[in-house]
């Protein structure tokens, strides 16, 4: 998971990156997924988070990406690209705000991902295993 630099306005709301990505390492890991250093982002995910507050603190959006290395026809190597996205925007932000903000993101994706693997699983390939440990790099700096 790579917890984008925060900007100025969000430092001086008090939001902490470590906390986000405390917040986030937490939620992933109680629904299953493991944890890897983002230079071993190699055959894996990355999940991005950003966080963005306006000057004077009026408003922040905080948005949250997975990205999957995917093989195009015709392109010899894989390329990264964006396969789920969500944000979400808050007037007259908070620090705690924010982080509910990014957690509630967090629940989202995590919906649809086990909506998606479920479905995998009561299909055709029911009873075979699914992509294992699908996992989720995170970058410490």
């Amino acid at each position: 998971m790579l917890v984008e630099s925060f900007d100025s306005d969000a430092t001086r709301l008090g939001l902490a990156e470590e906390s986000v990505r405390t917040d986030v390492e937490l939620m992933l890991r109680e629904a299953g997924f493991k944890i890897l250093p983002l230079d071993l982002k190699a055959d894996y995910a990355a999940l991005d988070v950003s966080i963005t507050v306006t000057p004077g603190s009026g408003a922040a959006m905080a948005y949250l990406w997975l990205i999957q290395d995917a093989s195009i026809p015709g392109i010899p190597y894989p390329v990264s690209v964006t396969t789920w996205q969500s944000r979400t925007i808050l007037g007259r932000p908070t620090s705690q705000g924010i982080r509910n903000a990014v957690k509630n993101l967090l629940g989202t994706f995590l919906n649809n991902w086990l909506t998606t693997n479920l479905r995998e699983r009561t299909g055709d390939n029911a009873g075979q295993q699914l992509t294992p440990g699908f996992s989720l790099a995170i970058q410490h700096q």
